[in-house]
């Protein structure tokens, strides 16, 4: 997102911009759905397994079932079966709740072709293996089992500081702390944890504004409202401050910068307000729908990667990339060279990303 603003704003400075996985229309726009998020999980779960959503409705569905019984061996049984450290309440369904969501978003986010260490230590296509994890529990406990173990992996890393991770915390081999590896905040796919994360939250509450939520319908993920009313009541609370909706386009200058319309006068303001900008956007990544999928000018340009998760085209060149993001970064390197003047680079100089 900041790539692009920084085009837009300081033309003359910055010649170009390359913004992958940028939601602008969600994040400073606020153009798109809400559920549209966990929408995205849910399609990249039943293109692993067809059968994967159903399953994960069903264990969420036991799991509430459980935490509302009235009986404490079953918030026994549910804190024996995913490793928590603490005893369970049934208030903490909530919780619960959102740091088992977490763990799919965190994996969906990192679904790339080859393991990876970006916000958790996955293994190649985290998605598919987290499927597969959640089928091997029986249909008779509504997969509970399977549905812990897929839910631990992003959060079972060894007994180290994590600090690489968006979940900067001293884990533990032997237990997890939901309320130390998931923190609720503004951002409701997760801000992490320690400065960053509360810099983060505070961000999402003074400068960009991401409505984000589950309804259980068009997702796999339990119903959980959170809108424009939720984020002003949590932000009051939490630091004194409302959201403002339209103060980003207000200082950013990007009030008219919304996708093409029939209309001449928008076609004309984008195509002489901005210029030589890349939006790149993996079809895998949660954050796809937020962001620009079709070209917005003759030099406003988007990719789309079919089998690309988060800003999959920036990472280091891998032997597992798929075909689509290959061509992508070719063309990437070919709109660089052509709108900064450079001369076309051979094998021996090429720039890895």
């Amino acid at each position: 997102i900041l790539a692009a603003l920084l085009r837009m704003k300081y033309p003359t400075i910055f010649h170009m911009a390359m913004a992958a996985s940028a939601p602008i229309p969600e994040a400073v726009a606020m153009q798109v759905q809400p559920s549209s998020f966990y929408q995205v999980i849910t399609d990249d779960a039943r293109a692993a397994d067809v059968r994967c959503p159903v399953a994960v409705q069903k264990a969420f569905a036991r799991l509430y079932e459980l935490f509302h019984s009235g009986k404490e061996s079953d918030l026994d049984f549910v804190q024996q079966t995913f490793g928590l450290c603490s005893p369970l309440q049934a208030e903490e369904w909530s919780h619960f709740m959102q740091y088992a969501r977490n763990a799919w978003t965190e994996m969906a986010m990192c679904d790339y072709p080859y393991p990876s260490s970006f916000l958790a230590p996955l293994p190649a296509w985290p998605i598919k293996a987290a499927c597969a994890a959640v089928l091997t529990g029986s249909e008779a406990d509504s997969y509970v089992s399977g549905f812990a173990k897929a839910v631990a992996m992003p959060y079972a890393a060894p007994a180290r500081s994590r600090s690489n991770r968006r979940n900067s915390v001293e884990s533990s081999s032997s237990c997890f702390d939901i309320y130390k590896l998931f923190i609720a905040c503004a951002d409701q796919t997760g801000c992490g944890t320690g400065s960053d994360a509360t810099a983060w939250d505070y961000q999402m509450c003074a400068d960009m504004n991401i409505i984000v939520a589950s309804n259980n319908k068009t997702d796999m993920f339990p119903d959980l409202v959170w809108d424009m009313g939720s984020l002003q009541a949590y932000c009051a609370k939490k630091y004194q401050v409302q959201p403002r909706p339209r103060d980003m386009q207000g200082r950013f200058g990007i009030l008219d910068y919304l996708p093409p319309s029939d209309s001449t006068l928008d076609r004309d303001i984008v195509d002489s307000a901005y210029s030589h900008i890349i939006f790149s956007n993996g079809l895998l990544d949660p954050w796809h729908p937020g962001g620009y999928l079709e070209d917005l000018g003759q030099t406003v340009v988007a990719l789309k990667i079919p089998l690309g998760a988060h800003h999959l085209d920036l990472r280091a060149k891998n032997q597992d990339d798929p075909q689509c993001v290959l061509d992508a970064r070719a063309k990437e390197k070919e709109l660089m060279q052509k709108w900064l003047h450079l001369s076309p680079m051979v094998a021996s100089q090429e720039i890895v990303v």
